[in-house]
């Protein structure tokens, strides 16, 4: 467990908010800086609009496949979530969309293979999250047209896809590319041009937590939400370049 301390504001109370990390940071939408604390995009969001209250953040490490026991405990209070990504009576309430999601395959750089369309993965083996939703791969998948290995890390999968114990990976964009550099892997892995985007991710709260919705919403639903969310993502776009390779505590042997 990590914690955060939000910027002194004066006498008001602090108010504390658990956040499901996963076994690995989200970058740039929540990751770890140098001193190891919580930082990224949704957290400045919910600062953001939640500017009258004295916030401060502890970030828990909770594998996806028990993310449902953590909400029922009470152990975690938001995360970056869809609803139908989710077993169904969990206690929480969903925001409105905040954050576009995109899935990106990537292969490594010297597969000349055409990758242009989900279909050119039939037969291949692809790297997966086991807590993740995939769109047209998961129906594949099903079908029996595609090999998926599922695993509970974006690391390990960067791993796997670098050593060629699969043939792709398929995750969001923005943290792969993350992981590759600093992984040491940008000159050994690429994404290629098959994407799936889904609707805008919104922020998931505990039902106890439902109290920040409004505020949460009412940014969200302003007219310059997008440019507000492209210069915090440009902010942290910039924080995780800068962040050297034994910060992240990131091993490149498989």
């Amino acid at each position: 467990m990590f914690a955060c301390t939000g910027v002194s504001a004066g006498h008001r109370p602090t108010e504390t908010i658990k956040l499901s990390y996963g076994e690995n940071s989200f970058a740039p939408y929540y990751y770890f800086d140098r001193k190891r604390e919580p930082v990224g995009v949704m957290l400045d969001l919910v600062r953001l609009a939640l500017s009258d209250r004295h916030i401060r953040f502890e970030a828990i490490d909770v594998p996806r496949k028990r993310l449902a026991e953590a909400f029922h405990s009470g152990t975690v209070d938001m995360d970056l979530m869809k609803r139908e990504w989710l077993p169904a009576h969990m206690p929480v309430r969903f925001s409105r969309p905040a954050i576009p999601y995109t899935e990106t395959l990537f292969v490594r750089v010297d597969d000349d293979r055409s990758w242009k369309t989900p279909h050119d993965l039939k037969g291949r083996l692809v790297c997966s999250h086991e807590g993740y939703v995939y769109g047209e791969f998961d129906r594949l998948t099903r079908a029996g047209a595609v090999h998926a290995v599922k695993s509970r890390s974006e690391v390990t999968m960067m791993k796997m896809l670098a050593h060629r114990r699969c043939d792709a990976a398929i995750g969001n964009r923005f943290p792969f590319l993350w992981l590759a550099a600093h992984m040491g892997y940008s000159d050994i892995v690429r994404p290629t041009a098959i994407e799936e985007t889904f609707a805008a991710v919104p922020i998931m709260v505990h039902e106890s937590r439902a109290r920040y919705l409004p505020a949460l919403d009412r940014l969200i639903g302003q007219p310059d939400f997008a440019d507000i969310l492209q210069k915090l993502t440009d902010v942290h776009l910039e924080k995780m370049n800068s962040l050297a390779r034994d910060s992240l505590n990131i091993e490149a042997d498989p």
